[in-house]
């Protein structure tokens, strides 16, 4: 579970960036349970079985439920939690990354949105360790879960469970404020080294 915390906390990162990132990929892909090199695998196997790892199940979950702009947001009491909010059309994204072992409520302003849909769809990742994980014995320890929630607003309190990346779906008809990106340079990086 930790290292989907941490393939989470990178993801979000590129797509904040993703004027300057193209691609990106994954490595190793597939691992032999009965002859594995290192930690973490996206997806184990063995002659008859296979399964998908934490980070597998996170990797579905952002790519499914993601905007095309990245919008601006507040988070109130977010200690240990990383945050993203995307939009497409009227439809937002807001992934939660709490890697704190503790449940965290935080308070979500979404800015410039006056109103939103009291309904929404809630998709949690959770470990119940940091250390968690899937195996063949065990191949859905870890798989997303989605919910109906209701009670959301322009500004609403959410509790987010530890060890745990969280997408909340939501829409709106309101036009939101969009951050402008830093526009790529186009001269070549040149340095020295030491």
């Amino acid at each position: 579970m930790n290292s989907a915390l941490g393939d989470a906390a990178w993801l979000m990162g590129l797509e904040r960036n993703s004027d300057l990132v193209m691609m990106e990929s994954y490595a190793p892909l597939w691992s032999n349970v009965n002859g594995s090199q290192w930690t973490p695998d996206l997806i184990g196997f063995n002659n008859t079985s296979s399964y998908g790892s934490p980070s597998y199940y996170m990797q579905v979950m952002m790519s499914n439920n993601h905007g095309t702009t990245v919008v601006s947001d507040n988070v109130a009491g977010a200690a240990g939690l990383q945050t993203l909010v995307t939009r497409t059309g009227n439809t937002y994204y807001l992934t939660v990354v709490n890697t704190l072992g503790t449940t965290n409520t935080a308070t979500i302003d979404i800015a410039g949105v006056t109103s939103i849909d009291s309904t929404g769809t809630l998709i949690s990742l959770v470990g119940s360790s940091s250390s968690a994980t899937n195996s063949i014995t065990n191949p859905t320890n870890i798989v997303p879960v989605t919910t109906a929630i209701t009670g959301l607003s322009s500004n609403f309190t959410q509790a987010f469970p530890g060890y745990s990346v969280t997408i909340l779906k939501f829409t709106t008809n309101q036009a939101p404020e969009i951050i402008n990106a830093p526009v790529a340079s186009t001269s070549p990086i040149t340095g020295t080294t030491a």
